[in-house]
């Protein structure tokens, strides 16, 4: 929704640039939280509350035809509701996730209900534990599932593997090795990122990979330095 404002570019560029230092993740980590930030109050001022814009422009819409105002303002105030209806509809269509549908099949009420089911289907309501019991608090789920997580993917101290690791044939030559081990290159690393849909769910820092991808120019610098 924000990429239909000709100053979006701008406002990042500027605010990412004001961010300072971001020679590793953590610095990009710190350099997006103020980027988001400063696009929140950007948002804020410049396009509002899209459905209390829409209400507004419809009223006006109905007052001037009421008045039988001139048709070149007419024409305006409709060119607005149009586009603060677009607004809605992407800002719904990204909630749900929707790809398979194309910009301009508006059906905003759809969208509004795809993204509330995904909400309800993505809710963990309750985990059982080992013994059997249901637990709902919210940090005691989370405990539960670090703990899990934990068991699941540490290694097991128990087992002697070199038994049969022994009986294994190498495959790998020394100079696919090397290969292997080689660092990323630029090419590698801007190809894993346009391989990735453009509006699939955000990382944990809110923005989804449309963003990087519509400002890779800007950003490609800091983000190979900082994947490196």
């Amino acid at each position: 929704m924000w990429e239909r404002e000709a100053s979006l570019a701008e406002v990042v560029e500027a605010a990412w640039v004001a961010s300072g230092a971001k020679g590793d993740l953590g610095g990009r980590t710190v350099a997006l939280k103020a980027t988001m930030a400063k696009l929140h109050g950007w948002s804020n001022r410049t396009i509002g509350n899209v459905t209390r814009e829409i209400e507004k422009s419809r009223t006006r819409l109905e007052e001037l035809h009421n008045m039988n105002a001139d048709r070149s303002e007419l024409r305006k105030e409709s060119g607005h509701m149009d586009e603060l209806l677009y607004k809605e509809e992407m800002m719904w269509l990204q909630r749900s996730r929707m790809e398979w549908l194309k910009h301009g099949d508006r059906n905003t009420k759809f969208f509004h209900r795809k993204a509330r089911w995904r909400g309800c289907k993505n809710r963990i309501k309750g985990l059982r534990d080992d013994l059997g019991i249901l637990h709902s608090e919210q940090d005691v789920m989370s405990g539960m599932a670090m703990s899990n997580f934990q068991n699941l993917f540490e290694a097991d101290q128990g087992l002697a593997p070199h038994t049969v690791v022994n009986l294994f044939e190498p495959v790998i030559t020394e100079e696919m090795n090397a290969k292997l081990c080689e660092a990323f290159s630029d090419k590698a690393i801007s190809d894993a990122l346009f391989q990735m849909g453009p509006l699939k769910a955000p990382g944990p820092d809110g923005f989804p990979a449309r963003f990087f991808q519509r400002h890779w120019g800007m950003m490609k610098d800091d983000i190979i330095e900082a994947v490196r």
